[in-house]
């Protein structure tokens, strides 16, 4: 796992902190290849991830594998509903906050990576997209699934009931803190081909401990997973059947799939399928 230390406003303003991931990213490309690397960011790192992969499509450069957005920033005006409706519920930003922040960013009215819902995001690579049903950035999380369903491009959304920004900060404490950083490990396997999956009843997943430790620190970090060929061994788990159904999500995703709306209690069971219904929840 790779965290870049890009520089940060008010005393580095845009573009800054974009050329700074710009510059990691390519470094890591001399090492590794683009289909090896997952980027991934919360909160503002989560805006700065989708700048990333917008910035590397204009220039014709090879995109990373996957993006892994945690309540990212998609609209920097603040338009969504839940700025207004979920002020009192989030614990952890307030719209003042994100107002000073896009102040100090100074961000200009032509920097459009930064504005992805006004933007044709055709051509990127699937997406995660993961968010808390009390917090201020919910409609950011969820207008922008929606959007990159609209131009094509694979998305996974998960809307965790009664969460707040960026819980996923404590999956040693909360059950579903967990199950959101499990459910990112899976999305980055799946995205760069190291793991199998055999569907008989149950999904089989291959999974390194490490791993879930790792995706705690994907926070406005470039996620770049272990080669393959990895001496390290793997265990295999029998998790729970597919979550996803075909007739309870809201957003198809391009693939035939759907964005799956995971219950934040569910609990994964071992040597046992969990039914699907468990995992779903209809948005509000």
């Amino acid at each position: 796992t790779w965290v870049p230390d890009y520089r940060l406003a008010p005393e580095h303003p845009f573009p800054a902190a974009i050329d700074d991931c710009l510059a990691a990213y390519r470094a890591l490309r001399r090492v590794y290849p683009a289909e090896r690397i997952v980027v991934g960011g919360d909160s503002a790192g989560g805006a700065l991830a989708i700048a990333l992969a917008l910035q590397l499509r204009e220039g014709g450069e090879a995109l990373p594998a996957a993006l892994l957005l945690l309540s990212p920033v998609t609209d920097p005006t603040g338009s969504g509903e839940s700025h207004q409706s979920r002020a009192d519920a989030d614990p952890m930003i307030h719209r003042r906050w994100m107002e000073q922040a896009v102040e100090w960013y100074r961000l200009p009215d032509d920097a459009m990576v930064h504005r992805p819902l006004e933007l044709d995001l055709r051509g990127l690579p699937p997406m995660i997209v993961q968010v808390g049903n009390d917090e201020v950035l919910r409609d950011d999380s969820i207008r922008l699934a929606a959007h990159a369903t609209r131009c094509g491009v694979p998305c996974r959304l998960e809307l965790y009931r009664e969460r707040w920004h960026v819980f996923q900060l404590s999956p040693g404490r909360m059950e579903s803190a967990r199950l959101a950083t499990e459910a990112l490990a899976r999305f980055a396997r799946e995205a760069v081909g190291l793991w199998e999956q055999v569907c008989v009843g149950a999904s089989v997943l291959w999974e390194r401990a490490w791993w879930e430790r790792a995706c705690s620190r994907f926070f406005s970090a470039v996620c770049l997973p272990m080669p393959s060929a990895s001496p390290l061994h793997w265990k295999k788990t029998v998790l729970s059947a597919d979550p996803c159904g075909s007739d309870r999500c809201r957003w198809p995703c391009s693939d035939g799939t759907h964005g799956d709306l995971v219950r934040p209690d569910a609990q994964p069971q071992r040597k046992k399928p969990v039914p699907a219904s468990r995992y779903r929840e209809t948005l509000p």
